[in-house]
This record gives C-alpha cells, structure tokens and sequence, in this order.
C-alpha cells in the first residue's frame, strides 16, 4: 500500500464497541448513522481499534426516490415494493445508498482459525491490509477480519457485489 494512500469509507461512530442484539431498538438509528470519511489505512484502522463500525461510503445526499431523507417513511408504500419509495434516511446502509468502495472485507468466524494461520494462506498474506478480531471474539471461538483496501475505489454497486461475492466464495469459513 502507498503510504500516501487516501480513501474514502463510511465510519459509524454511535454504540463503539458494542455489538447490537438482534431487536434492539436503537438499530434503526444505528444503521442510518454511517457518515462517510477520508481515511488512511492507519487512521482506518485507529477507528476500528475504537470500536466504530463501517461500511462501503454511502450517498449522504439525495437518491433521487420519492420521500428519501425522511426519518422513516409510510410502511405501507415499502411494503408495496414502490420503486419510487426509499424508505430511508440519508446515510442508511442499504444498496442504494451506495457510492463507492475501496475496501472488500471477510468475517472469518468458523474454524477457529489463529492469525499465523489466516496468514499461512498465499492469498491474504499478499493481499490483506490488516487483520482484527472482531467484536464476538473470545479465546474459545476465534473471529477476525481480514480487510482488503483496494488501490482504487468500485464505484459501481454490482461490481462491488461480484468483487465482495468472489472473496467469499474463496473461503469456505467466512460469513456469507
């Protein structure tokens, strides 16, 4: 990686940290507040050691859907499948709301695999940025993330989708 290499990454710093349970009643709040920022891999990774979450950057103005940047709009409309309805807030981690990426990441958390041992692959030891154990991490069930950054951003939705998808499909022990 150059060491002037600049990218940008959408960062939520709300709940640092904490991961939520399932039905929690911040996660709608929570998934909307994924800010995009200007990153280096040092800086990205300080902000994880944090605690914050991330996501690929993120449209922060309008989509161009009917009601977009509302809070939350009609259920009635989403639940149709009106295409014209966003249904989100700015900032809302969802596919269309997406802008670009330039990282690609794998959740390895079967196989209680060890550092040394994510590193014996040829594959990660060229390519990946980083390496931490994620939130859910405990001696007993290991869970690390392996973060690619890219030398150039994917600005393209379904590109990204095929990109991250063929990462996944190389390890069987990731979360798919």
């Amino acid at each position: 990686m150059g060491i002037n290499l600049k990218f940008q990454v959408s960062i939520n710093r709300t709940c640092p940290g904490e991961k939520l349970p399932q039905g929690d009643p911040r996660h709608p709040e929570y998934h909307g507040a994924f800010h995009p920022e200007l990153h280096t891999p040092e800086s990205f990774l300080a902000a994880i050691q944090q605690g914050k979450a991330f996501c690929a950057e993120l449209l922060t103005g309008d989509c161009g859907r009917e009601h977009h940047g509302l809070k939350w709009c009609c259920k009635e409309r989403r639940d149709r499948g009106d295409p014209a309805h966003c249904g989100r807030p700015d900032r809302y981690r969802v596919s269309w709301h997406f802008l670009s990426s330039q990282v690609l990441a794998l959740d390895v958390d079967g196989g209680n695999l060890s550092v040394e041992d994510l590193m014996e692959d040829r594959f990660i030891a060229r390519y990946a940025t980083f390496i931490y154990p994620t939130i859910s991490w405990t001696p007993e069930n290991q869970k690390w993330r392996v973060v690619f950054i890219l030398t150039e951003a994917i600005t393209d939705a379904q590109v990204y989708r095929n990109s991250a998808t063929a990462l996944l499909d190389r390890y069987e022990t990731t979360d798919q």
